[in-house]
Formats: structure tokens, C-alpha cells, sequence
């Protein structure tokens, strides 16, 4: 039986594979790249691949997400969140049906206790292959899992550092809120920059009123864009940033 986990560069993902590995089992960790992880990320993927002293499969579509938006001729969103479906679940599920039949292997991801609603959707994705979700049954919060990962000699992604619930995409997610790309201007100003360019250059390219954002004016829901969204914070515009905030990574659902 094959032991294959998700491997995100992230906490969660490393104590799944922690887990796995304590128990004697020989595990692989398969990597999917968007290209705009954070250099920290490529760093602790390594240092972390080294620890725990097991082989780690890197896969890629090859291009980058505002690559992939061109070729798209659409801005990702939460409402169409194409960039992780091809990306990363395109990928994965590829690599996976090429390679491995639902009866030899196992699929494991790092969704913790307060993510659960998550797991049903991924087993629907994954259906036929058996998905196991270890950390469900592990009451340890992700702070811990930190402190114990950095007792032991690794560096954490700097979004942990910066206080990011998730380290993916350099902080950044088309899936998040207002609040969080908020944080990200406040903490990593010049991703928060890049983002903001490109989301300007592909409105430029299609022509259109669209945007990873939006926003309600009069009970009209329309595009908020990055610039926008920056304008008003300096500006000292109080907005409301309950309406569509997440603070995990949505891949694979």
C-alpha cells in the first residue's frame, strides 16, 4: 500500500506526514507548485523534506497564477477559484490517476479539527481513492505544532512568523476577504503590491470592471479592486470585513 501525502509546505501537512512516519510508515509527499510560494516556503519544503527523511514528488502546471489568468482571460476569485483547481488539484489528480489505483494507495491531507467541514468535499473529488485526514483525531493546535516543529531545529514559512493562519501563496489567496488581504498590505507590503499590479494589468487586458474583491454600495454587489481596497485603508475608510473573510487554505476542495 502507498502512503502519499499532500504536502503544502505548511504546519498541518508536516505533523500529518510526522504522524505517519512515527508509526513506521513509509510515506512519499507530493508538492504542487503554484510558483509564487514564498522563498521561506521552498525553504522549510526542503529543510523539512530533509528531517523527515523521506522522497517528495514536485509537481507544476508550469505556469504561474497571473500566467494562468491570462490564458484564463479571467481574474480568480472565491466565486471561481480556477488557480487552485488547475494548479494544484489538476495536478495532484493527474499525477495520482497516472500512477496509482484507488486500491493501492492511500491519500493523506493536513485538515485539522476546525476545518472538518472540508473533508467531504475532498473525499467527493477523490472518490474512488480512500482520503484519510489524521489530524482530525490529533487535538493539537496549529501554535503548538509550531513551537514543537522550531524546538526541533526548523524555520517556519515567515507567514507563520507574521502571525497567518496559512503560508501558501505568499499570504495572498483569491479566496480570502478584505480583512486578510488588509493584513497583507499591512505585513507584507510588496506582495500585496504585486498582486495589485496584476489584478490592474489583466483589467487593462480584458477591458472589464472585474476583480478578485467585491464590495456592496447600496445594495448592489460590485468589483472592489486591490487598489481600491488600498486607497480606502489610507484614506481610513472603515469597511466592513466580516462578509467574506476565510483564514485557511481552501486548495482541494
Amino acid at each position: 500500500m502507498h502512503h502519499i501525502v499532500f504536502y503544502s509546505s505548511g504546519i498541518s501537512s508536516l505533523f500529518v506526514a510526522r504522524f505517519l512516519a512515527a508509526k513506521g510508515v513509509d510515506i512519499l509527499l507530493v508538492f504542487a507548485d503554484t510558483k509564487l510560494e514564498h522563498p521561506s516556503n521552498y525553504r522549510f519544503l526542503e529543510q523539512s523534506i530533509k528531517q523527515l527523511g523521506c522522497k517528495c514528488t514536485k509537481l507544476q502546471d508550469g505556469r504561474n497564477i497571473f500566467e494562468l489568468w491570462h490564458d484564463k482571460r479571467a481574474i480568480a476569485n472565491n466565486r471561481m477559484p480556477f488557480c487552485s483547481i488547475e494548479l494544484k488539484s489538476k495536478v495532484c489528480k493527474k499525477y495520482i490517476t497516472d500512477n496509482y489505483q484507488p486500491s493501492d494507495c492511500i491519500l493523506y491531507f493536513g485538515i485539522s479539527s476546525d476545518e472538518e467541514k472540508r473533508t467531504a468535499k475532498i473525499k467527493a473529488n477523490w472518490h474512488p481513492y480512500q482520503c484519510d485526514f489524521p489530524l482530525l483525531n490529533l487535538d493539537i493546535p496549529k501554535s503548538a505544532m509550531i513551537k514543537l516543529a522550531e524546538s526541533e531545529g526548523l524555520e517556519m514559512p515567515l507567514m507563520y512568523k507574521l502571525g497567518f493562519n496559512h503560508a501558501n501563496c505568499s499570504g495572498a489567496c483569491v479566496r480570502a476577504g478584505k480583512k486578510q488581504w488588509l493584513e497583507l498590505l499591512e505585513k507584507l507590503p510588496e506582495v500585496y503590491q504585486q498582486w495589485e499590479n496584476e489584478e490592474e494589468k489583466m483589467r487593462n487586458y480584458l477591458g472589464k470592471n472585474v476583480a478578485i474583491l467585491k464590495q456592496t454600495v447600496n445594495g448592489i454587489v460590485q468589483p472592489l479592486t486591490l487598489k481600491d481596497l488600498r486607497e480606502l485603508h489610507e484614506q481610513k475608510v472603515k469597511l466592513p470585513l466580516f462578509d467574506d473573510s476565510i483564514s485557511f487554505c481552501d486548495c482541494f476542495n
